[in-house]
């Protein structure tokens, strides 16, 4: 995986050409798989792009699950 911080990654927490994406388990679901293999404190957690073809309603439905998701995670893990 290719990043502009090579010291960290960003595992897909959502499809933007889905509109029904706005679930934080599942979010959260997706960001858990990463940890295999990477260290939590190197995921960053970002949309795919393409949220700004998305009515605006729904994108920020899915950046709100993509929030609450990374808190479940956080909680889950140890994490503030």
């Amino acid at each position: 995986m290719l990043s502009p911080f090579p010291e960290r990654n960003h595992p897909g927490s959502d499809r933007p050409e889905r509109h029904d994406g706005r679930n934080p388990e599942k979010v959260a679901a997706r960001i858990r798989r990463a940890l295999p293999f990477v260290p939590p404190g190197d995921i960053i957690v970002a949309p795919d792009c393409g949220m700004k073809y998305l009515p605006r309603e729904v994108a920020f439905g899915k950046l709100n699950a993509m929030v609450r998701g990374a808190e479940l995670l956080r909680r889950e893990i140890g994490e503030s």
